[in-house]
């Protein structure tokens, strides 16, 4: 499908997008495919800023990084165009908060204590339940989904 200016614009904001072995990153790239399908798709990751570089059908582009690879502080983070006003936002990062609700960005460097051990937690739990073998392949992701049709 090729882009207008009245299409709908997604920001895909992804921590995972590079990492391809996790499933994390694998939901997010058939997340990011199938908004393609309805408007622009813009996928920002922690790469250096200004960087873009080409991924299958998108073209990713880099909001800066912070000396271990993660997110960049807010100061520091260089966006290589602002999204649009209405742009439907895509984060990778775990929530519990319902569709629709108004959140401020803030990156992760900058959480509080409380915060940061509530992350740590929720990562540590789902890497449990990944070694647990409670997590689906992409391999056999694709494999049901083929089966689907």
């Amino acid at each position: 499908m090729s882009a207008t200016a009245t299409d709908p614009e997604v920001l895909v904001l992804s921590g995972s997008w590079h990492k391809t072995k996790s499933e994390l990153s694998f939901v997010t790239r058939v997340v990011a495919g199938a908004a393609s399908r309805t408007g622009i798709v813009n996928v920002v990751t922690p790469i250096p800023a200004d960087a873009t570089e080409a991924d299958g059908a998108f073209d990713v582009r880099g909001i800066g990084q912070s000396p271990d690879g993660d997110w960049p502080t807010a100061g520091a983070a260089r966006w290589t165009r602002r999204p649009s006003l209405g742009a439907t936002w895509i984060l990778d990062e775990p929530t519990d908060l319902p569709d629709g609700t108004e959140v401020e960005l803030v990156a992760v460097d900058e959480l509080d204590e409380t915060q940061r051990a509530e992350l740590e937690a929720a990562l540590e739990e789902s890497e449990a339940e990944l070694d647990a073998g409670r997590g689906v392949g992409e391999d056999a992701l694709w494999a049901r989904l083929r089966a689907l049709r």
